[in-house]
């Protein structure tokens, strides 16, 4: 016989649950309450790590590499080349551990709520459906948000050692 540690049987039920996703053969009302908890279903963690976002390379859209994690583990790469074409994806060698993460992670995007587009420059307000694409740019929008604030503050510092600078703090960063 063999002996299952606790990790691996939960390794193995979550690759159980990820193909079972992808087939589109479960529901909820099928799994236990204790195998909800032990295997987190409900939430995937999906990270970017050595995110480089390249500002001048970005035309239309942001050109950015960067390794992909989920649940805290590498399973593969995100890019964007910043010509205006969608962030690309995929899983990195092993692929048979890596593809089932990406799976999942594709799913668990799927069944986030649809992303609200406000209304602006004579548009009408859309929504679109989420996707792991859609998650990953989002990552890299706010790290990129997130760098041009440290810049700001950077100057805005180092300006304020020789001048007074008056403003509405509402409208900092702008």
């Amino acid at each position: 016989g063999i002996i299952l540690t606790k990790r691996l049987l939960h390794f193995v039920i979550y690759i159980y649950l990820c193909y079972r996703i992808i087939r589109n053969t479960f529901t909820l009302t099928e799994l236990k309450p204790t195998t909800l908890s032990l295997m987190a279903i409900n939430k995937i963690n999906i990270e970017l790590r050595r995110l480089q976002i390249f500002d001048r390379m970005s035309e239309e859209t942001t050109a950015f590499a960067a390794d992909l994690y989920i649940d805290g583990i590498k399973c593969g790469y995100a890019e964007n080349q910043g010509h205006g074409g969608c962030t690309n994806y995929g899983p990195i060698q092993p692929f048979e551990k890596t593809k089932p993460l990406i799976a999942a992670a594709e799913a668990y995007c799927k069944s986030l709520p649809d992303i609200v587009y406000p209304a602006s420059h004579g548009m009408e307000e859309f929504s679109m459906a989420c996707t792991l694409e859609h998650t990953i740019d989002d990552i890299v929008e706010k790290a990129a948000d997130a760098k041009e604030n440290i810049k700001f503050e950077k100057a805005k510092n180092k300006k304020m050692l020789s001048a007074i600078i008056i403003g509405h703090p509402e409208n900092a960063g702008q």
